[in-house]
């Protein structure tokens, strides 16, 4: 058990250091463009919407461990299918905000003067 939570404690140590990672500077600080904004802004909200679904499959597996171990209670088993449902639909949510922020962020970088209209 003690092994279990060192690994998990580092894996989350090394999620915690990923901002920084993402977040530096692609290079000269003055010589931002827009792609780099465009980028860094790409990082971020790719980072977040990985917390997200990580947290999204924490809850999943939850949901899943609470009706399994409900063993017939009908008020734990009711806990674990509104858990489960909500999981769900936070997938779904997850997956839609990906696709809407991959489109503006290619918009963006493909075609910014129509997309500014």
């Amino acid at each position: 058990m003690k092994k279990i939570f060192e690994q998990l404690k580092s894996k989350l140590y090394a999620v915690a250091m990923l901002p920084t990672i993402l977040l530096s500077p692609p290079k000269d600080s003055a010589d931002l463009t827009r792609a780099d904004i465009v980028e860094i802004l790409k990082n971020i909200t790719n980072y977040l919407i990985d917390i997200v679904g990580f947290v999204v499959g924490v809850f999943l597996l939850i949901g899943a461990y609470q009706y399994i171990t409900s063993m017939g209670n009908e008020e734990q088993a009711k806990k674990a299918k509104s858990t489960l449902t909500w999981s769900i639909i936070g997938a779904i949510i997850v997956v839609s905000a990906y696709a809407i922020v991959k489109l503006v962020f290619e918009k963006l970088v493909n075609d910014p003067k129509t997309f500014f209209k």
